[in-house]
């Protein structure tokens, strides 16, 4: 296993890596992108002290940067959350990621991108009662992550797209469904 530390570090050293790799004659292009959307999370009873498994909906709100490189190859790092709006019990996910795939090309500039990658993941969880609380159980991994986002380029610079994300928790699993708004600069 890799420690909180060392992944925090690892996910900066590797971007700035790429960012690095990319250089001027790459002839690529960066994307700032923002993320809202629907979270499912699912944790196992068996990891939880109240004995009672999770499975209930959330918000997803997140930010990625990335780089493409003209062939197609790309980088993501990215960071997002997730919360509950359910006031009797506290379930918060966070991620900071780093993925790698590739971009493809569709007709009317429409891209296909899928990715892979490693997420340090941190979950809180408790359940409260309306009389009595319990503990809270936090947990945090390096887990990996599958991805798939279609996107739409309305203009050159901007874009609006779907993602959806499945994360091979320890704890369970959670599966993110969004929308993207993205700004893309640099390249041609």
């Amino acid at each position: 296993m890799i420690s909180v530390n060392g992944c925090r570090g690892w996910l900066g050293a590797a971007l700035l890596a790429a960012m690095a790799a990319a250089g001027p004659a790459a002839a690529g292009e960066f994307q700032l992108a923002l993320r809202a959307g629907q979270n499912w999370i699912d944790v196992d009873a068996d990891r939880l002290s109240s004995g009672n498994g999770v499975n209930e909906h959330q918000v997803n709100l997140g930010l990625t940067a990335a780089y493409r490189w003209q062939q197609g190859a790309y980088v993501e790092a990215g960071l997002g959350g997730s919360g509950s709006l359910n006031f009797l019990s506290i379930q918060d996910v966070s991620h900071h990621w780093i993925g790698a795939g590739w971009q493809y090309e569709l007709y009317g500039k429409a891209l296909l991108t899928p990715k892979v990658g490693l997420t340090y993941s941190e979950l809180t969880s408790s359940e409260e009662d309306l009389f009595d609380s319990e503990p809270v159980d936090k947990f945090s991994d390096v887990v990996p992550f599958l991805e798939v986002t279609l996107e739409k380029r309305l203009m050159r610079h901007f874009g609006l797209g779907v993602y959806f994300r499945h994360t091979f928790e320890d704890w369970g699993s959670t599966r993110d469904f969004g929308l993207a708004l993205s700004y893309t600069f640099g390249g041609q």
